[in-house]
C-alpha cells in the first residue's frame, strides 16, 4: 500500500478506475458509433426450405416429430399455441414453450413472401414464437436444438432440427 492509503480508500480508487474506463468506452461510442463495439447480436445467415421433404427426397432427421410438435401445440388443454415463455408438464414430460422468436435476418419473413407472392407484407412480419419439439424428464434439463417457430398472423410453421441454422417449412396450423 503506498503512502496515504488506507484499506477502505482502495475501493474508491478501484471504482474511479471503472468509471474512467466507463468513461472512455462511452467516448469511443460517441465518436465511432455501436459499429465499433462489434455486433450486439450474432448475424444469422439460415436457409429455409420449401416443405420438409422436397423434390430431392431429403427429409431433415426429427422431422416427423417436428410434425408431431405443431399438432401437440395447436391443440388445448395448454392454452392454443402459448405466446408466453415457460415449462409445461404433459402428464409425462416436461416441455418448453412460447418465446419470441426475433428474425432478425429476415429469412421466414422472405420465404413467407416469396411462397404466397404478392399480398398484405404485414401477414409475414410475424411475431414467430418458438416450441421445443421434444419433451424432458425434468424442467431442468437442457433443451436440445429442436425447435418449431410459427408465424403468428399466417399459422406457418417451420422446423429448424439445429437450433436456426435451417429451416424446413412444414405446414399451416391454424
Amino acid at each position: 500500500m503506498s503512502s496515504g492509503q488506507t484499506p477502505d480508500s482502495r475501493p474508491r480508487l478501484r471504482h474511479r478506475l471503472r468509471m474512467r474506463l466507463a468513461a472512455v468506452v462511452m467516448a469511443a461510442v460517441a465518436v465511432l458509433g455501436f459499429a465499433a463495439l462489434g455486433p450486439l447480436t450474432a448475424t444469422a445467415s439460415a436457409t429455409v426450405y420449401n416443405h420438409a421433404c422436397g423434390s430431392n427426397g431429403t427429409c431433415p432427421a426429427g422431422e416427423n416429430s417436428a410434425v408431431a410438435a405443431a399438432n401437440f401445440w395447436n391443440q388445448a388443454p395448454h392454452g392454443h399455441w402459448p405466446t408466453a415463455r415457460a415449462w409445461e408438464y404433459t402428464g409425462h414430460t416436461w416441455i418448453y414453450h412460447g418465446g419470441r422468436y426475433n428474425d432478425y435476418d429476415h429469412q421466414l419473413r422472405n420465404f413467407e413472401q416469396n411462397y404466397y407472392g404478392a399480398g398484405d407484407p404485414n401477414l409475414y412480419n410475424g411475431p414467430y414464437y418458438e416450441y421445443d419439439v421434444y419433451g424432458h424428464a425434468s424442467y431442468h434439463a437442457a433443451r436440445g436444438a429442436a425447435r418449431i417457430v410459427r408465424n403468428s398472423v399466417t399459422g406457418d410453421v417451420f422446423y429448424s432440427p439445429d437450433h436456426y441454422s435451417n429451416f424446413w417449412y412444414i405446414g399451416t396450423w391454424n
